[in-house]
């Protein structure tokens, strides 16, 4: 002890190893080296301010796997989306640390944590305790350094392409201020607006989709709307319109459907080849060529038009019971509970895609009903031509 405080060591020694040092020294004749017999406190400073986020961005930068090991390019998964009200992040406050001490007990100080200052951005509330984030609109869920905010409009700057990966939200609206190259999906409750064209590619929207360019397809495509579908041109492209098809140009080669008015409306608006269907009228400037093209004008709904919808219906049925024996009964909680940690991703997967093909096989149903009262009240539907209908129409 008195060599301790020569050494202006203050601190109690440590008897233990001290002990089974001297033990093992009188057993062996050896004197011991490394001994610890006196022990400091290193500082620990305090951890800083962080939000701990109840919805994460989950999606992967270069693919999914999936469960057959193929990886998918286009594939990144679920944007990160929010419903009103929900619980988005929970603000942790930062700890004071702890200070350390020398051998000779002198106090060693020690940093605090930071504070992290995250404020409410648009349709965001912060409670009266300043820690819990509410949503208050559904949307896409946007972190910024120090805000967090939610979006009803998901903005694509640039093209959709293997950059982007598909872009598929279970809420909001999606705007691409560049093209959809072939091969992509774009899937939103809301409204889709593209600024550049579209190539073959699935666009499916609860609201309406607008095209500043044109559909520029191969047959393979499809624009699918539960508003209206409106665009600068369409060429062998599929379009399935629960309002109206609103195209300024040429409508050439495409099937396009809709429940209202298809409308080619503009300086060169032409229908060329392909089928149109539409429930209340189909206007334009000029039908078929003069060469005699074989354009197909089907004006109203009929006993048709709702058995394809049927087949849709069945089809999306039978997808639905398919995964709901694979998933099984009970919440998302539940049914993540019944598999193994390392495929919960892929059974996350599954569940969005259920819940996602629930909602479609709803709408298509309401649609049926809608046309069939239509069809039963014998709508008329009227054509307008202000130019010519060629032969071959």
């Amino acid at each position: 002890r008195q060599a301790f405080l020569a050494m202006g060591v203050t601190l109690p020694p440590c008897v233990l190893f001290l002990e089974r040092s001297l033990a093992e020294a009188k057993r062996s004749s050896h004197p011991q080296e490394g001994v610890l017999l006196a022990c400091g406190l290193n500082p620990r400073p305090g951890h800083d301010g962080h939000l701990d986020m109840h919805v994460r961005d989950k999606r992967a930068k270069a693919g999914i796997t999936d469960a057959h090991g193929r990886i998918d390019y286009r594939q990144r998964g679920r944007l990160p989306t929010v419903a009103k009200d929900a619980l988005i992040a929970t603000y942790i406050d930062p700890t004071p640390g702890h200070p350390g001490r020398t051998l000779s007990n002198a106090y060693i100080p020690t940093l605090p944590g930071r504070e992290k200052h995250v404020r409410a951005g648009a349709n965001v509330r912060l409670s009266e305790d300043k820690h819990s984030f509410y949503a208050q609109a559904d949307g896409l869920l946007i972190l910024q350094e120090s805000s967090l905010s939610v979006s009803e409009v998901y903005y694509v700057n640039g093209d959709v392409d293997m950059r982007t990966g598909h872009v598929e939200m279970e809420r909001g609206s999606i705007h691409v201020r560049g093209s959809v190259i072939a091969g992509f999906r774009l899937t939103c409750p809301g409204s889709i607006v593209v600024e550049g064209t579209v190539e073959d590619s699935r666009l499916t929207a609860g609201g309406d989709i607008e095209i500043a360019g044109g559909l520029v397809m191969g047959g393979k495509g499809l624009v699918q709307a539960g508003g209206n579908v409106i665009c600068l041109f369409a060429s062998k492209a599929r379009i399935d319109a629960e309002g109206d098809i609103s195209v300024v140009n040429e409508l050439i080669n495409c099937q396009a459907q809709a429940d209202g008015h298809v409308m080619v409306a503009g300086g060169n608006s032409k229908i060329i080849g392909g089928t149109v269907q539409a429930g209340e009228s189909i206007s334009a400037l000029e039908i078929g060529t003069v060469l005699g093209t074989r354009t197909i004008i089907h004006l109203g709904l009929d006993e048709g038009f709702i058995y394809k919808k049927n087949q849709e219906a069945s089809r999306l049925r039978y997808t639905l019971r398919d995964l709901e024996a694979k998933l099984g009964p009970g919440s998302s909680a539940a049914i993540l509970e019944r598999f193994p940690p390392e495929e919960a991703e892929h059974t996350l997967r599954l569940i969005h895609t259920r819940n996602v093909l629930a909602v479609l096989l709803q709408r298509l149903e309401e649609r049926i009903a809608r046309c069939e009262a239509k069809i039963a009240r014998n709508d008329s539907c009227v054509l307008k031509v202000l130019g010519a209908i060629h032969p071959g129409t």
